[in-house]
């Protein structure tokens, strides 16, 4: 059992930024125990325990059809035994566990069981048939029918918890079932009947190529680059195009992106009908961190990548300073973020002009967009200083923590606690600005000194 619970590690942390934020919902959850009712405090933890499970049985399933494939071409044995006790590993660690925990502080073992169980099942669903589009007609007709109250009849838990339960059961047979659809897929490519004479011809010289036609070199204008690599402006276009991603903002997507989020609040506000559209506000505001913290990650993914590129790079004639080289990195950090805070923006200015979100509520949209902000330009700046780029780094995930930390102490203090508020900024700049000063002194790492552990996912 303890080699399922080692690789049940691997799959589901094989990028740190996963345990970060399942310890902020578990942070999260920490809090209410001091901040809510004793009476509520079980519901609460199985909640947010809920919500916690649901995304990690989405992860684990991708993950799980994924190695299963992988191991019935190449014929591992016991693989789908492994596998099976890595689910039985994982429902003991985030469902039995959490249970237990909400019933001992008081929540009701059928709705604790209920939520719970729904909550992997719907992961399961999400990861399996690419179900996360229901999620929001769930929340819709929660507006229009009485959804909250029969999920408190006992009744509908016990049906949610049994429907729930079969999907689990078989979820069980996936290893097995995506093994031997990978041994028949290969069976049935064994020979080159299924191939094509038009498929194997080569391409004319007047086809396009695809992969030269987009891409990172639209950053930089058409014609000759100018032979000051110097160039403050110029830099961190150059940087994109050599390691792989793009400092571009793409206004017509982020005016599209705005357009979506502004129809979805106006048609969100008559179902709430006087009472502020908070639900869509929250969730406009998540999909906008997630994608900022998207492009970040994909920032970081291809410095760590890309040692050979960098070494190359150094030769170039007139290469800069590493102090022009940081600045480079910094307006990179900067300039790609504008895309998901321009949408953010946009959605909540017209959001708050309507009357459809009250001020505390966009006081949380706020520190949200500046928390995730500071928080993961912070956890950039302090792994390209470290030295040599190992797998886990947890100082970046204690910076992530605190500023999480912040960003709560400033929305749950009052407006009259100046002290609350100063610590709450405190932690929230604190981490960013050592980071700053750490990347700031240290030599310039160009090639990264990337541990070969460390490519294997986000550090």
């Amino acid at each position: 059992m303890i080699a399922a619970l080692l690789v049940l590690w691997r799959l589901l942390f094989y990028r740190p930024l996963i345990l970060v934020m399942l310890l902020l919902v578990y942070s999260v959850a920490a809090l209410l125990l001091f901040t809510v009712d004793a009476r509520q405090g079980g519901i609460a933890i199985a909640a947010l325990a809920a919500f916690a499970a649901a995304g990690l049985a989405a992860l684990l399933t991708d993950r799980i059809r994924m190695h299963s494939l992988q191991a019935g071409v190449i014929g591992l044995p016991d693989h789908s035994g492994m596998m099976r006790r890595v689910q039985a590993g994982f429902l003991v660690l985030f469902a039995a566990i959490p249970l237990v925990l909400a019933c001992l502080l008081g929540a009701r073992p059928l709705a604790a069981l209920a939520a719970l169980a729904t909550a992997v099942a719907a992961g399961i669903l999400i990861a399996a048939y690419r179900a996360g589009g229901w999620l929001l007609l769930v929340v819709v007709l929660g507006k229009v029918l009485p959804l909250a109250s029969w999920a408190a009849m006992p009744p509908v838990q016990a049906l949610a918890t049994a429907v729930s339960a079969y999907v689990i059961w078989r979820w069980f047979d996936l290893p097995l079932k995506a093994e031997r659809t990978a041994i028949l897929a290969g069976s049935r490519f064994a020979d080159a009947t299924h191939e094509r004479s038009d498929q194997l011809r080569q391409p004319k010289e007047s086809e396009p190529d695809e992969e030269r036609a987009s891409g990172p070199s639209d950053d930089l204008p058409l014609g000759p680059l100018s032979s000051d690599l110097d160039a403050d402006k110029q830099l961190p276009a150059v940087l994109a195009l050599g390691l792989g991603y793009s400092v571009r903002v793409g206004w017509r997507r982020v005016l599209y992106g705005a357009g979506i989020a502004i129809a979805a609040l106006a048609a969100w506000h008559p179902l709430d009908g006087s009472r502020p559209s908070v639900p869509a506000y929250l969730i406009v505001t998540a999909l906008c961190c997630a994608t900022l913290v998207g492009r970040l990650q994909v920032v970081l993914q291809r410095w760590i990548q890309t040692s050979t590129e960098q070494a190359l790079l150094r030769l170039t004639p007139g290469w800069p300073e590493p102090r022009s080289i940081k600045r480079a990195v910094l307006a990179s950090t900067l300039l790609i973020q504008r895309g998901s805070i321009a949408v953010w923006a946009v959605s909540s200015a017209v959001a708050s002009f309507f009357g459809w979100i009250d001020r505390s509520v966009l006081i949380a949209g706020v520190l949200a967009i500046l928390g995730t902000s500071l928080a993961f330009s912070g956890a950039l700046w302090a792994v390209l200083a470290h030295r040599r780029i190992r797998e886990w780094h947890f100082s970046t995930i204690a910076s992530v923590l605190v500023v999480g930390a912040g960003a709560v102490t400033i929305f749950f203090s009052a407006p009259a606690a100046s002290h609350a508020l100063a610590e709450g900024a405190a932690l929230m700049m604190g981490p960013p600005a050592l980071a700053l000063a750490w990347y700031a002194r240290a030599p310039l790492r160009l090639p990264l000194n990337v541990d070969p552990r460390a490519l294997k996912g986000v550090v």
